[in-house]
């Protein structure tokens, strides 16, 4: 039996229609009026609420409650609602959740609620155009049509989620994810994708990081890919122009000494030619300042 001022206070919390209050009384306070409180609830329209008081509260009304949630079209507790709530009606919610057209929470009920639509929220996963969920539902969902969600995540041109597919998912396509992390851009991934990807094209993706102008992943490809171990050495001057152009002499440094002490044949004719290149860099330099100078000499006179 509620106290007076207990009675003053419930009746104050369902006037204001707040769900958060009405929820903590409901759940904390011995006799309170569990009807009308998840009434007040439900009326607010609060999906966390409605989806918290049919969790805590013994005696909810399971199936308002649910209404409510699916009422509301927030597919997270859609979600929430079908995988933690018993009796509830997981096929309602599901077409809940497929048609608020979040991927996030299509993949996250087809991995943990029984009885899902697969192909429907596969759909909806790739009309979403995100890649990161793409690739996780071909990673983690039974029966997921693998070609379909493939052909999202390259439309996508995310160059970290095409590198994950080709690394992870069986009967990958590696040529079109590796075409679609070069058209990317993206020198850390075109590294990556070398380093990791067995069927992985090095050159053209030493091409690709050697056009991005990004020194740190061309030093990274020299020393950890052993290019310098393949017969064409030519074929991989790019990147060493690159490195030349972007990087400190003190970079440079620390690149020449590990160079030399990796263990190949190749090591001294890649030193030759950077060392070349950089007398090649200097002279330049000076021919430039000297035209400079004879110029504003010219100028003064």
């Amino acid at each position: 039996m509620l106290s007076l001022s207990e009675r003053l206070r419930q009746r104050k919390i369902i006037k204001s229609g707040d769900a958060k209050d009405c929820y903590f009384f409901a759940r904390d306070v011995e006799g309170a009026d569990i009807k009308r409180l998840e009434e007040a609830v439900i009326k607010s329209g609060d999906a966390a609420y409605c989806y918290e008081f049919a969790c805590d509260i013994k005696g909810a009304d399971i199936k308002a409650l649910q209404e409510a949630v699916i009422k509301s079209g927030n597919a997270k507790y859609c979600y929430y609602f079908a995988r933690n709530i018993a009796g509830a009606d997981t096929k309602a919610l599901e077409e809940a959740v497929i048609k608020s057209g979040d991927a996030e929470y299509c993949y996250y009920f087809a991995i943990n609620v029984a009885g899902e639509d697969i192909k429907a929220l596969q759909e909806v996963v790739i009309k979403s155009g995100d890649a990161a969920y793409c690739y996780l539902f071909a990673r983690d969902v039974e029966g997921a049509d693998i070609k379909a969600l493939e052909k999202a995540v390259i439309k996508s041109g995310d160059a970290g989620d095409c590198y994950e597919f080709a690394r992870n998912i069986a009967g990958a396509d590696i040529k079109a994810l590796e075409k679609a992390v070069i058209k990317s851009g993206d020198a850390e991934y075109c590294y990556y994708f070398a380093k990791n990807i067995i069927w992985a094209d090095k050159k053209v993706l030493a091409d690709a990081m050697a056009k991005s102008g990004d020194s740190e992943y061309c030093i990274k490809a020299v020393l950890n890919l052993k290019l310098y171990d393949y017969e064409k050495l030519l074929d991989f001057v790019g990147l060493l122009d690159v490195i030349i152009k972007n990087s400190s002499n003190a970079e440079l440094k620390e690149f020449i000494d590990e160079l030399g002490r990796c263990n190949s044949e190749k090591v001294e004719e890649i030193i030759k030619i950077i060392k070349d290149k950089l007398e090649a860099k200097y002279q330049r330099r000076e021919e430039t300042l000297a035209q400079n100078a004879d110029t504003s000499e010219q100028l003064e006179k």
